[in-house]
């Protein structure tokens, strides 16, 4: 197991390079802490949470290791877990020197880095604050989303120094698994506008009036990371939106909360939702000029295709009834990740969910 403590120490030299290391790791988790792997936003016209809850394991010469040992001998606090999941909520108005400019916006980004472990922990570190950093002079340059946020932070993980840790986070797959997939957008709260670039996953969204989920597919960019520009394989990050409408949800998640052992085209779902799950895929989008909106209000969910992929059936199955109780989007997301976190039919990845829960 890395980092034995208990093992004895037989030299000075061993007794410096174990102290090096774990201050080297707590001052890693303290970076965490400015923005902490949890949040909860209160407004007068929103309700949001977020919550990441990793596996504290990893894979070491193809054995599973359980990092939580070291956690607790580092006197590491409970709620923090290490892996490749992390979330953030930046309230803008909060921003140092901000002003009422940004009162209006609220930031959200939720992202799974590849593989677990404090390796993948690690590089989520660097992806992590690389986004807070750009997204901090970005808003103060243009209030709305930007392309360029991505394509900038893209470029950085493709340097040197970043793919040293991707190799190392899984060397079996280092030409293939770069970086993280995710999203990042920006709520608007005049406008009830969500305008967000995805990197690879999904959103989710109940409408109170229709009583169904929509499942949104965004036209996406590559996982951050992945491709320079001038790859064959390289896609832009486009910007796109949603409206938000009162009693209504939107519901961001990584893909250990809806990726399961059901995903067996044979295997049944644990449960469906009263209503089929209609999938709606936004337009191919490549340029700034144009951001496709989707309104849940001006679009008949039975005319939609049904998304009935089991392990999505599944998600929206435990989500549902939480949703329909009117639960604040604390609760919603701390009780969903407990039931996927506990359920068999989910494999025990790292997970990640935000709740915004339209007043």
């Amino acid at each position: 197991m890395p980092f034995v403590l208990e093992k004895p120490l037989e030299s000075p030299a061993q007794i410096m390079e174990l102290q090096i290391l774990r201050q080297f790791f707590l001052d890693y988790l303290n970076r965490f802490e400015a923005f902490q792997l949890f949040f909860d936003i209160s407004k007068s016209d929103y309700d949001i949470a977020g919550q990441t809850r990793n596996t504290n394991t990893m894979i070491l010469d193809h054995q599973k290791v359980d990092l939580s040992p070291l956690l607790e001998d580092l006197n590491v606090a409970e709620h923090t877990s290490i892996g490749g999941d992390f979330v953030i909520g930046y309230d803008f108005e909060k921003m140092n020197g901000s002003g009422h400019a940004f009162n209006d916006q609220i930031g959200l980004s939720i992202f799974d880095t590849a593989n677990h472990g404090y390796e993948a922990f690690f590089l989520a570190g660097h992806i992590r604050a690389t986004i807070l950093n750009i997204i901090d002079q970005q808003i103060r340059d243009n209030r709305e989303i930007d392309n360029y946020l991505f394509v900038d932070i893209n470029e950085l993980l493709k340097g040197p120094i970043a793919q040293k840790f991707v190799e190392k986070t899984n060397p079996v797959r280092a030409t293939l698994t770069k970086g993280a997939v995710g999203i990042h957008g920006q709520l608007h709260r005049q406008k009830r506008l969500f305008n967000f670039v995805c990197t690879g996953l999904p959103l989710f969204y109940y409408s109170k009036k229709e009583e169904c989920f929509f499942f949104l597919e965004p036209f996406s960019g590559p996982p951050l990371g992945y491709f320079d520009k001038s790859d064959l394989f390289f896609k832009p990050y486009v910007p796109h939106s949603i409206r938000l409408h009162p009693g209504d949800f939107m519901i961001l998640a990584s893909d250990g909360c809806f990726d399961s052992i059901c995903i067996d085209d044979l295997t049944l779902p644990i449960g469906k939702t009263q209503k089929p799950i209609a999938h709606f895929r936004y337009p191919q989008n490549e340029s700034m000029e144009v951001m496709h909106q989707f309104d849940p209000q001006k679009v008949n969910p039975n005319l939609l295709n049904e998304f009935a992929d089991p392990a999505v059936q599944s998600f929206c199955h435990i989500l549902e009834p939480l949703l329909r109780m009117g639960l604040g989007a604390k609760d919603i997301v701390s009780s969903a990740l407990e039931t996927l976190s506990t359920n068999p039919c989910f494999n025990g990845d790292d997970q990640s969910l935000i709740v915004v829960k339209v007043l």
